[in-house]
């Protein structure tokens, strides 16, 4: 005759339990594990550097960082996009956690450096050819105007854009503003001429009519010219050939 074994049914119930009651824990544990992270790693402050044309309450304002976001869950990749689409003038974007719960915002602003006219209405450039802003003639008679180029419907905050025929010319004027800019000299230079690409010009110090040929050896160029200038002090006027790699040809004006 079989005997019955009543402990039988509570080990499987038991069994059943410890199913149910294990993921339950887990998941709990988990949820206090978030809730100690959210607690442990909030933004207390967000801190500003270099800039000067935006004060610091429109750059974290413009970043939609706020103190108490979640800086493990924080993405720097849409904060840099919101920046640089809603501030013209921010240029570079770095943003980094610095212990224990401070996030840093670093900018590098552009500066107005020259000017091109569409549909009547002057266009700023920064000097990777970004539209900044608009201007009146007064503000565009202090940057370089840009001739030879014409725009395509430009909008504030975005790259200048032209038609695919004239995408070289756009190019070449990146190229030039960014290297006049690096070697300080962007300031001396009143107009540049890009009509004929094979030999893009500029005026330069109100004495000096500068051919600079095509666009290979950019920076050697300038640096040659500076060094042309420099032999010129005697308030000498005329134009400064660079269009032939490596040498430079002053013809003096008459």
């Amino acid at each position: 005759m079989a005997v019955s074994n009543p402990t039988l049914p509570r080990k499987r119930k038991r069994g059943i339990l410890g199913k149910i009651i294990k993921p339950i824990l887990i998941l709990l544990i988990l949820f206090c594990l978030m809730l100690g992270v959210s607690f442990f790693f909030q933004v207390s402050e967000v801190r500003v550097t270099g800039n000067t044309f935006y004060t610091d309450e429109q750059i974290i304002e413009a970043s939609g960082i706020h103190e108490g976001d979640n800086l493990v869950f924080l993405s720097f990749g849409p904060v840099t996009l919101r920046l640089m689409s809603q501030l013209p003038y921010v240029d570079e974007v770095t943003v980094t956690r610095r212990a224990p719960a401070t996030v840093v915002i670093s900018v590098v602003e552009s500066s107005p450096t020259a000017v091109i006219r569409s549909n009547d209405q002057w266009y700023v450039l920064g000097r990777n050819c970004r539209v900044l802003g608009r201007t009146d003639d007064a503000g565009a008679a202090t940057l370089i105007e840009i001739k030879g180029l014409t725009p395509l419907k430009p909008s504030v905050g975005s790259k200048l854009a032209t038609e695919k025929s004239e995408e070289s010319k756009l190019e070449y004027l990146t190229d030039l503003l960014g290297q006049l800019a690096r070697l300080g000299m962007d300031k001396q230079v009143a107009t540049i001429d890009l009509s004929a690409i094979s030999n893009v010009s500029f005026e330069y110090m109100g004495r000096f009519k500068v051919l600079l040929g095509q666009r290979q050896r950019l920076e050697y160029k300038l640096e040659l010219l500076e060094t042309v200038v420099g032999t010129k002090t005697g308030g000498e006027r005329g134009t400064i050939d660079l269009s032939s790699d490596g040498v430079a040809h002053f013809i003096p004006e008459n």
